[in-house]
């Protein structure tokens, strides 16, 4: 495992010897001395401390026989109508049909690797790989409408709130995926989603609804 040191509060941990959501419980459930947060994002770790107490030397502790028991990832279903901006010319792109593309999608099990960007924004992994390779847009859009379901690269993500953003988008869902407001964050690393294919009528339905994890 390789120290990044970053500032005067913070380290990034690399070459991880465990995936990186067990790392960041592992270091939290120890209660260490000064240690503020451990965030885990893709297969590094964010090691946030008060420079005045906590002991970088138990960073060098030996990490291979990490245990991750306590870690229980939720799985979310969300609903979405795959009716999005881009879709024509992600078709064209891809040279898929709307009922390929739609089933791809769906039939595919995504994995939460890291968030940010803005508050609740999920970077997703499992894009199949027939979806794969399209490039950010040249102009962003000002605002993306939230809940707005998105591709690029090997990636797919939801925006939670309207924000500029240049991901191809595919489709929405109408329900709420985080509220800052409310200190409600659902989505953590280490989730999995399945996106279902909805219609407008289920759409309204659910509209304003919290995604709930099983």
């Amino acid at each position: 495992m390789r120290l990044r040191r970053l500032g005067e509060s913070l380290i990034i941990l690399q070459d991880l010897p465990a995936p990186a959501v067990e790392v960041a419980h592992n270091l939290c459930a120890q209660g260490l001395p000064g240690l503020i947060e451990a965030v885990p994002a893709f297969d590094q770790v964010g090691v946030y401390f008060d420079p005045d107490v906590f002991d970088k030397g138990l960073l060098d502790s030996d990490f291979d026989r990490i245990q991750a028991n306590n870690i229980n990832p939720s799985h979310f279903k969300i609903p979405i109508l795959f009716d999005g901006l881009d879709m024509d010319r992600i078709r064209d792109l891809l040279r898929i049909s709307a009922e390929e593309l739609t089933s791809t999608i769906t039939k595919a099990t995504f994995t939460v690797e890291a968030i940010g960007f803005c508050p609740g924004f999920p970077y997703l992994s499992g894009l199949p790989v027939e979806l794969q390779g399209l490039t950010r847009l040249d102009s962003p859009r000002a605002a993306v409408p939230p809940g707005s379901l998105a591709i690029v690269g090997d990636q797919a993500c939801i925006y939670p709130q309207a924000t500029p953003g240049g991901w191809n988008i595919i489709g929405r869902t109408s329900m709420v995926i985080c509220d800052p407001d409310q200190d409600f964050f659902p989505l953590a690393v280490g989730d999995t989603i399945q996106f279902v294919d909805a219609s407008e009528e289920e759409l309204d339905q659910m509209e304003g609804q919290c995604i709930q994890g099983s």
